[in-house]
């Protein structure tokens, strides 16, 4: 979903208007992540906004990944979905203590970031027929 994180990037630009940098946490493990991160660029060059690629591939790399980002003195940060969405609740965390405003993607229990957007997929699964049988 590269347009999905695409527009995650404009809205948070919306809500933080004087946004200028923002970093995006990615797993380079993940095969939809590089597509996502290349739509991500490219709205950013037409919002004005530079990205700070880091890269993470557990929970135990998120302290470190922060440090780079504070270094670098990033406005703002973002997550590409699964599996960072999992660990959403500790990058909520260290988001909020570093006072970064940070975007998801869907909404699920345990994110606290300024925004989320994206298909609701608890009810994406109601509406799906059972794969037994």
């Amino acid at each position: 979903m590269p347009e999905t994180n695409a527009k995650l990037l404009e809205l948070l630009k919306e809500a933080v208007p004087g946004l200028s940098r923002v970093a995006v946490l990615w797993n380079p493990a993940t095969p939809s992540h590089g597509p996502g991160l290349s739509a991500v660029e490219d709205r950013g060059r037409a919002l004005g906004v530079r990205l700070q690629p880091v890269a993470v591939h557990s929970e135990t790399e998120f302290d470190s990944a922060f440090a780079a980002i504070i270094e670098n003195t990033s406005a703002g940060s973002g997550t590409f979905n699964s599996p960072i969405h999992c660990w959403r609740k500790a990058l909520a965390d260290l988001a909020m203590k570093h006072k970064l405003p940070t975007m998801f993607g869907p909404r699920c229990s345990g994110g606290r970031g300024l925004l989320s957007y994206g298909p609701d997929r608890a009810d994406l699964f109601r509406g799906a027929p059972p794969t037994w049988t």
